[in-house]
């Protein structure tokens, strides 16, 4: 007799995405997976989502709920939904994000067959909002993860859609987070017993939960690229500020249990902190802000990008100094 498969509980977190949100769901009800259940948290739009919601879950028969609420913010939607979620494992997807067919079955076959996972996260692509055409893949920006988790795996592990176990997963995430949320699926009660997303932080819980959620319990990933992240403009809710001071409390909270499993990983998050304050010195017309920055992220992380972002802060500034 065959095991029968587990009931996984979807929540997508929604604010005014009527223009996104039928085709985020579309690319749920296609996956090849029949026991699953859909919870949608609508935070307060002013789009007509509520209005659609409610005439599209009266044809699901309570496999599809629908939530209200309003100020909760990504985070506090995600724990609302998780709080109503009845299935073992629970699977994000935002809004305006897309899943490739067969997503969902490879990802609950790995739990299945690593019970001690908690967090499993997909490769995915960034693509232009106006013509879908492909951006970049995520896992190849990140010159750390690939030289730590992709160096020893076989060609044929993307082209067969294999999982892997993610070896010293907590400071491997530290230094970089390669984990696109509308990839991720998490144990639900590993998600409850590291407190869920921590809504007190104005940015980034994100990748403060799958730190948490390292050190419970093992991590698996996959090279095949099963999320479509759409890059739109005026996506961006929260200032770059915001996200820095953020990023500041997670590499503190986060340290010691990091450096513990590699020294060296404090060193190459710091590196990762200044290039993000290079490019926000940048934004702001800062330019040897900028250019002292990226050389802290270069010498703490001697990579080709941290060398280009330097170049580039130096020849703004001159043409600054000449106009």
């Amino acid at each position: 007799m065959s095991t029968p498969l587990p009931l996984i509980s979807v929540v997508i977190p929604s604010f005014n995405c009527l223009k996104y949100l039928p085709h985020a769901v579309n690319s749920i009800l296609e996956q090849d997976y029949p026991n699953l259940e859909l919870i949608i948290v609508d935070d307060g739009s002013t789009d007509g989502s509520r209005e659609w919601l409610r005439n599209f879950t009266l044809g699901y028969d309570g496999a599809v709920t629908a939530l209200y609420d309003k100020g909760l913010g990504a985070g506090g939607a995600r724990n609302l939904g998780v709080s109503y979620a009845k299935g073992e494992l629970v699977a994000f997807l935002d809004a305006d994000d897309l899943w490739e067919p067969g997503k969902l079955e490879r990802q609950v076959a790995y739990h299945q067959q690593n019970p001690d996972a908690v967090l499993s996260f997909t490769d995915y692509v960034h693509v232009h909002e106006n013509n879908s055409a492909v951006i970049c893949g995520c896992f190849e920006f990140w010159p750390h993860f690939q030289e730590v988790a992709l160096s020893g795996l076989r060609a044929g592990d993307k082209r067969d859609h294999a999982y892997c176990t993610l070896e010293r997963a907590t400071s491997t995430l530290y230094v970089e987070n390669v984990v696109g949320t509308s990839s991720v699926m998490v144990s639900r009660d590993a998600f409850f017993a590291v407190g869920g997303f921590d809504v007190s932080l104005l940015s980034a819980s994100d990748w403060d939960l799958w730190l948490k959620l390292s050190t419970v319990g093992d991590v698996g990933f996959t090279l095949a690229q099963d999320m479509r992240y759409l890059i739109r403009r005026g996506a961006i809710s929260r200032s770059m500020g915001k996200r820095l001071a953020a990023v500041r409390t997670i590499l503190s909270r986060h340290m010691d249990t990091a450096t513990a499993q590699d020294p060296q990983s404090l060193r190459l998050a710091q590196a990762q902190l200044a290039a993000a304050y290079r490019d926000y010195h940048r934004s702001r017309g800062e330019w040897w802000k900028a250019t002292t920055s990226g050389m802290s992220a270069f010498l703490k992380q001697p990579t080709r990008r941290h060398l280009k972002g330097v170049i580039n802060s130096l020849l703004a500034h001159r043409e600054v100094r000449l106009q």
